[in-house]
């Protein structure tokens, strides 16, 4: 009996689906963030000055629920999945700030934003496969 190496095309299939509910769980966990943010911004005396501050932790906070369902739903790997969905996020988050904004990133705050993702991901993956 041959032994097969790497991953069956049926699991890969699989692993589909949960990456992309934890995708769409940090995308929507960071919108809702954000938009409290905005709230908390323009109902108090915050100075508008923490704006990036704030956005940087919606993102943040999203990554993390994003990477917890994720590895949740998988089982194993936390820190991989959870990476993955924080590579995943920032690739959405050029393709829009490409659609949407005037003017690139810098490479400082592409290299900040990545690694914060990566990390964030990493943790609720890690926090995610322990949980379940």
């Amino acid at each position: 009996m041959k032994k097969r190496i790497g991953f069956s095309i049926r699991r890969d299939q699989t692993m589909v689906w949960p990456f992309l509910t934890g995708l769409g769980v940090s995308l929507a966990v960071s919108l809702g963030a954000g938009a409290l943010g905005g709230v908390i911004l323009y109902f108090t005396p915050v100075p508008e000055h923490y704006l990036g501050t704030m956005a940087l932790l919606a993102a943040i906070l999203g990554v993390f629920v994003g990477g917890f369902v994720y590895a949740r739903q998988v089982g194993t790997r936390g820190l991989w999945h959870g990476a993955q969905v924080g590579l995943g996020y920032v690739v959405v988050a050029i393709i829009i700030t490409l659609l949407v904004a005037n003017h690139p990133w810098q490479t400082g705050t592409f290299f900040g934003f990545l690694a914060y993702s990566v990390i964030a991901g990493g943790l609720g993956g890690l926090v995610g496969v322990s949980s379940g």
